[in-house]
């Protein structure tokens, strides 16, 4: 854990740090580097700094400063936690399992499991995912791609995160009557109901195979790159993307005002399938098969939208990720 803390705030943020940590149950040292001009932090404790300095917190113990060795700088991204990297792969693996196998009963069987059973463990769990108190620190806190570098030789103990992390304090004490309808909610949001009109489509069509593949690109491709975006969510203010704090709202009603008509068609349509089925001949003849009517090229209109959307979701990823 690192804190960067610029000159102008020395004395009081890390007496902050101090004081916040303290009142944790520390299992390990952690690391403050001091940037800016020296001074007297803390005064009768840690004495006069150098411009860099390093002070080590050790729990129980007063803050004591370490030698400075080169440092690399990293720019923030989420950890990929054992338990984010189970979630992906049990979603994965349901997924494709459901899509591979044709038998009523297994397709039911795991639209139970995943469905029901999945979705509970993953609701109840999500809430110690991210928090740095979650037990056990392996499942929740240990980054494997950390891990990773420090198992084929690399060096993590020299990287640090330039920008301040001490951010709880100066919080909105009263959280806002509406969310702000963000780019990424938009997207996860106009993704959603591209799919699902887009496989109600296929269903009453009869597109068997067309159906699964969509339904497995979006639970297996989709969920998982949008759940990756989602994290950079909780990113630290200073390097938030505008992709989280951007209102979308006007973009959001100027979309709902383009897509109204071919909504409020595809509404109608519905309203004679249902009158069709329930008075039979009386509205039998003035309902059309859907391929006869040259209308139905707007029901392709949501799945253009989640190709699209799907395309954007993954550039933002990848722009998020390694820039």
């Amino acid at each position: 854990m690192f804190y960067t803390l610029p000159g102008a705030l020395l004395t009081s943020s890390l007496a902050e740090v101090c004081r916040r940590e303290s009142c944790l149950t520390l299992t390990r040292p952690i690391t403050v580097f001091v940037l800016g001009e020296g001074g007297a932090l803390a005064e009768g404790r840690l004495g006069k700094a150098r411009v860099p300095d390093t002070f080590q917190l050790s729990p129980g113990r007063t803050p004591k400063r370490v030698p400075n060795v080169p440092r690399t700088k990293r720019s923030w991204r989420p950890k990929l936690t054992a338990y984010r990297l189970g979630l992906a792969v049990v979603t994965l693996a349901l997924s494709t399992t459901k899509a591979l196998r044709s038998p009523r009963v297994v397709s039911v069987t795991l639209e139970w499991t995943g469905g029901l059973v999945f979705f509970l463990i993953v609701f109840f769990l999500s809430y110690l995912d991210g928090d740095r108190n979650a037990r056990p620190r392996w499942l929740f806190q240990t980054d494997l791609i950390d891990l990773m570098i420090v198992v084929f030789g690399g060096d993590i103990d020299n990287v640090y995160v330039s920008y301040i992390t001490l951010g709880d304090e100066d919080m909105e004490a009263v959280p806002p009557r509406f969310r702000t309808m963000t780019a990424y909610r938009l997207l996860v949001t106009v993704s959603a109901i591209c799919f699902g009109t887009t496989k109600a489509y296929l269903s009453l069509r009869g597109e068997t195979t067309v159906r699964k593949a969509l339904e497995w690109v979006y639970s297996a491709v989709v969920s998982l790159v949008l759940y990756w975006i989602g994290l950079y969510e909780s990113a630290p203010r200073e390097t938030v993307s505008w992709f989280f704090t951007a209102n979308c709202a006007p973009f959001a009603w100027f979309l709902v005002k383009l897509l109204g008509w071919p909504a409020s068609y595809l509404l109608w349509w519905g309203i004679k399938i249902v009158a069709s089925l329930l008075y039979g001949g009386v509205v039998e003849m003035i309902v059309q098969p859907a391929t006869e009517r040259p209308w139905e090229i707007l029901f392709m209109l949501p799945l253009v939208l989640s190709l699209v959307f799907l395309v954007v979701g993954c550039l933002a990823c990848l722009l998020l990720t390694f820039v």
